[in-house]
């Protein structure tokens, strides 16, 4: 775990220092998209893009939606938090696919 964290740490001030980079050589126009990608603007974004990422973030609210019902249902009266919940669920997907990823 130490591990992990402290890789999280490197990779954080690794892209930091490259989104520092890009912003000090950047020009007006540059800086602009710069300002408004790192504050989440969908403004250049095209209809297309949107269209096809609209499924997955669709997909993720109900898989939130239906994780929070189960919490809310499973233990009831009392709720398991959602972070444990979707912890539980998602942590052992994300390592099949990492075991898939390297077969």
């Amino acid at each position: 775990m130490p591990l992990l964290l402290l890789a999280g740490i490197a990779i954080n001030a690794l892209v930091s220092a490259a989104i520092s980079l890009l912003t000090y050589i950047a020009d007006d126009a540059q800086l602009r998209s710069l300002t408004f990608w790192s504050l989440g603007s969908l403004g250049g974004a095209q209809w297309p893009v949107i269209g096809a990422v609209l499924p997955f973030v669709l997909l993720g609210a109900l898989l939130t939606v239906l994780a929070d019902l189960v919490a809310r249902t499973v233990a009831s009266p009392a709720e398991i938090p959602l972070g444990i919940l979707t912890a539980l669920l998602g942590a052992p997907f994300f390592l099949m696919l990492l075991w898939r990823s390297r077969s």
